[in-house]
């Protein structure tokens, strides 16, 4: 299993890889977040028992960067996001290997391994406005995310209302409303931010997210926040302590092949 990890994030960097030069040829910002944050601040490269990858962007730079991805052909990169790929309803930017074969918990379909790519914005000058924001967008990503995604070990009754939500409204419509929420949340600068299709604990303060630097990641550099330390202990606490060997294990994947493309995978499995 060490050796398959070891594959797969080398893998995994090769994405990263692409993804950092497309950002510095264009001077777009972005962060290494999640356990990719964790890593780089503990470990100076992969959590060792971590599956993927994240990277977090604030939402003007995430925007020129779809742009600029969907614009180009890519050879074995894929860049899928909601509204701009059809029948695909994830509400952040995907960027898969399609060389690769990967099907995560709870999901319906096999993809490549991915980088997941998220915006962040503004939420308020204060936690209550900060959360309204957070659920109000939960209004229209959750419905939009349970045309792909279930969440089976959740709340059995809610899930279904929100299952079933999803099956009414057109997707069109909740991609038209986050959109229109981004735009409408990125106009003035406020105390606090978030990835909103995170957690509410990933609600920080606006100083936390705005400044990048360049750091050692395994045998590469990329950016993380320059106050990361700060982002990391007001999101996860003592984030440099392990956890229970127990936990140090990975969350993701169900179905893992670095070597045959999804694509082949899924025509196969028709047969």
């Amino acid at each position: 299993m060490e050796n398959s990890f070891l594959e797969l994030h080398e893998r995994l960097l090769i994405i990263m890889d692409e993804i950092h030069n497309i950002c510095v040829d264009n001077n777009i910002h972005y962060s290494l977040a999640g356990g990719s944050l964790i890593g780089a601040a503990r470990h100076q490269g992969f959590i060792p028992w971590d599956d993927d990858m994240d990277v977090m962007m604030p939402y003007k730079d995430y925007h020129r960067f779809c742009e600029i991805v969907f614009s180009q052909k890519h050879e074995w990169l894929e860049f899928k996001v909601a509204g701009r790929t059809k029948k695909f309803y994830h509400t952040i930017l995907k960027a898969y290997d399609n060389r690769t074969t990967l099907i995560q918990k709870h999901t319906k379909d096999a993809y490549g391994i991915f980088i997941d790519i998220f915006p962040y914005v503004y939420v308020g000058n204060s936690r209550p406005r900060a959360l309204f924001e957070y659920y109000f967008y939960r209004l229209f990503a959750a419905p939009l995310l349970r045309k792909t995604v279930t969440y089976e070990d959740k709340n059995i009754i809610k899930e279904s209302i929100v299952t079933l939500i999803g099956k009414i409204i057109p997707a069109s419509f909740c991609v038209k409303c986050i959109r229109w929420n981004y735009r409408r949340l990125c106009k003035k600068r406020t105390k606090y931010s978030t990835d909103l299709d995170g957690l509410t604990k990933g609600i920080v303060l606006t100083d936390y997210v705005e400044n990048f630097k360049l750091v050692s990641f395994e045998d590469r550099s990329y950016y993380i926040l320059e106050k990361a330390h700060d982002y990391l202990k007001s999101v996860f606490g003592d984030y440099m302590t392990l956890p229970p060997k127990e936990k140090r294990s990975p969350h993701l994947i169900d179905y893992l092949d670095l070597n045959i493309p999804y694509r082949e995978y899924n025509n196969n499995s028709k047969q």
